[in-house]
């Protein structure tokens, strides 16, 4: 019995260990627009906003390769806008439209805090309405410069945002958290996870 006992708290110890070890991403809010009704997305435009181009090629490669899994067409920003001054709505958008590609999907940062504080865009947002795809271009350079301070924190938030490209729509946002990540490659794995499985949810992916 004391065997069993035993073995059964390393089980547990063990689990804990590896669930702390992976860095889980939590929602701390998700909204989809309801009145979008075109169903799973046929093409997508990554866009990581970093001023660091190796974590902002990370991210978009890492979102490109999970939605053409699902049958959606992506493409990484950093293939034709190349530097950070690039990022911009209306360089977005040319880009995307020269592509054909009729949504967007941005992540930028909120913060990087050693507490939960969470931001809850249902509550204030500035990136709905028909002008948000350029304010969140110009709300998220400030903390583009703060990327590379994801090992040394206990959480990361990000804000990610698909919008539609010809009516510039929000289509569907999301606020999460990453728990004491260990490389920003770990955030990009876990957030990119999450992201694809709520958006699968919504039925906006397959």
């Amino acid at each position: 019995m004391r065997i069993k006992n035993r073995l059964l708290n390393l089980f547990v110890l063990t689990s804990l260990l590896l669930m702390i070890a992976c860095a889980p991403t939590k929602f701390a809010s998700v909204w989809k627009n309801d009145s979008y009704t075109g169903g799973p997305l046929k093409s997508v435009m990554v866009v990581g906003v970093s001023e660091n181009l190796k974590n902002r090629k990370m991210f978009e490669d890492v979102f490109t390769e999970k939605f053409k899994k699902t049958g959606t067409d992506a493409v990484p920003s950093y293939t034709v806008l190349l530097t950070f001054k690039d990022l911009n709505k209306d360089r977005v958008l040319n880009e995307a439209e020269k592509l054909g590609i009729n949504t967007i999907l941005v992540t930028q940062l909120l913060g990087v805090e050693e507490e939960n504080v969470f931001y809850d865009p249902l509550d204030y947002d500035p990136y709905k309405g028909r002008a948000a795809l350029g304010r969140h271009f110009a709300g998220a350079s400030k903390y583009a410069h703060s990327m590379e301070s994801y090992t040394k924190m206990e959480s990361v938030r990000l804000l990610t945002n698909l919008y539609q490209r010809e009516t510039e729509e929000l289509l569907w946002t999301s606020v999460t958290e990453t728990l004491r990540p260990e490389s920003v490659k770990e955030v990009i794995d876990s957030l990119s996870s999450a992201v694809m499985q709520s958006l699968r949810k919504n039925k906006l992916v397959k």
